[in-house]
């Protein structure tokens, strides 16, 4: 996701996020009813009410790629760890996305595009299937 700036934004209890103008990661599984096609495309969806952290973050942010693994292993906090080390990361709210696990943040803020397609070369160098749909 890129920042698109803006005000701060109230994220439900776990504080307040102001979006600069850098890259986001965000990092959640879809193992409920329609699966990814329908956790993603509620996400994306422009009217909606707002549930998840990742609700409160999309009006500040424009998604230009979904990184998803559909095997049935859960990589979510797999992936959440190997962005939370990356060393050009940071967490921008503790525990956000991260409410019901013991993982830090599901969240992160990279300086530039290079670094996310860094991590994501990363991740796919530790055997980890990405696939990658550009949204626009």
């Amino acid at each position: 996701m890129r920042g698109i700036g803006g005000p701060a934004r109230q994220i439900s209890r776990l504080g307040s996020f102001k979006p600069g103008r850098h890259w986001y990661l965000y990092v959640g599984s879809a193992f409920g009813p329609g699966g990814l096609a329908a956790r993603v495309g509620r996400h994306l969806r422009e009217n909606k009410t707002q549930h998840w952290h990742l609700d409160y973050l999309l009006p500040a942010t424009c998604v230009r790629e979904v990184w998803f693994h559909t095997g049935r292993r859960d990589l979510e906090h797999v992936w959440a760890e190997s962005m939370l080390n990356y060393p050009a990361s940071a967490i921008p709210l503790e525990k956000l996305g991260a409410s019901d696990c013991n993982c830090r943040s599901h969240f992160v803020r990279l300086p530039t595009l290079r670094e996310a397609h860094d991590l994501k070369c990363l991740l796919k160098g530790k055997g980890r299937v990405i696939c990658h749909r550009p949204v626009f």
